[in-house]
């Protein structure tokens, strides 16, 4: 390890420890309870995360080094880690991308081509068109469902989700909104 990077790792251990001490002079219990319970889970999901990662290098063994970050990558557990501390080596494009790939092939089956038209201010944006050659279509929430799920797994940093088409397929037929929002992050026209 550098000196340079010694020295940073020292102050944020300080830094640290200077903050354990400030929530044992909490005088709500309640408070001091629900930040050792957050801190608890962060260090819980650190944990999990980092375990998975030494998981992958020992199954790697002699294997190059370069196979072990596509393997990071597609650990959930790991992705999280990488995603929370901005290390994920793919940027938002590029994850929406590949969730739109991973998609493709469950909306095939229900009668559904996906389109990624693009990341803007990191909204993703989607269109969905009805597939006239497969004759079917799954109601509108179960295909809003899996858009969202599959997006928001393999791009949780998206500012929002937009899905242009539902308004074109016969799922529409139920009576559903045209605009939706969950967590004030996914939005569909």
């Amino acid at each position: 390890m550098s000196e340079q990077s010694q020295r940073e790792l020292d102050a944020e251990v300080a830094r640290l420890q200077g903050l354990m001490s400030n929530l044992e002079t909490l005088q709500d219990p309640a408070a001091k309870s629900a930040t050792r319970e957050l801190v608890q889970v962060v260090l819980r999901l650190h944990h999990l995360g980092l375990a998975d990662m030494l998981a992958i290098v020992r199954e790697a063994g002699l294997q190059p080094a370069d196979t072990l970050v596509p393997r990071f990558t597609a650990n959930p557990r790991v992705r999280g880690l990488l995603l929370l501390h901005d290390l994920h080596p793919d940027d938002l494009a590029t994850r929406a991308r590949n969730a739109v790939e991973r998609l493709r092939p469950h909306l095939g089956v229900k009668g559904v081509r996906a389109e990624l038209m693009g990341v803007e201010d990191n909204v993703v944006r989607i269109r969905i068109s009805e597939d006239t050659q497969k004759g079917r279509t799954a109601p509108v929430a179960s295909l809003r469902a899996e858009i969202e799920a599959t997006v928001l797994e393999m791009a949780p940093d998206a500012g929002g989700i937009e899905i242009e088409g539902l308004d074109a397929t016969r799922a529409l037929t139920l009576a559903e909104p045209l605009v939706w929002v969950t967590s004030s992050r996914a939005v569909t026209k």
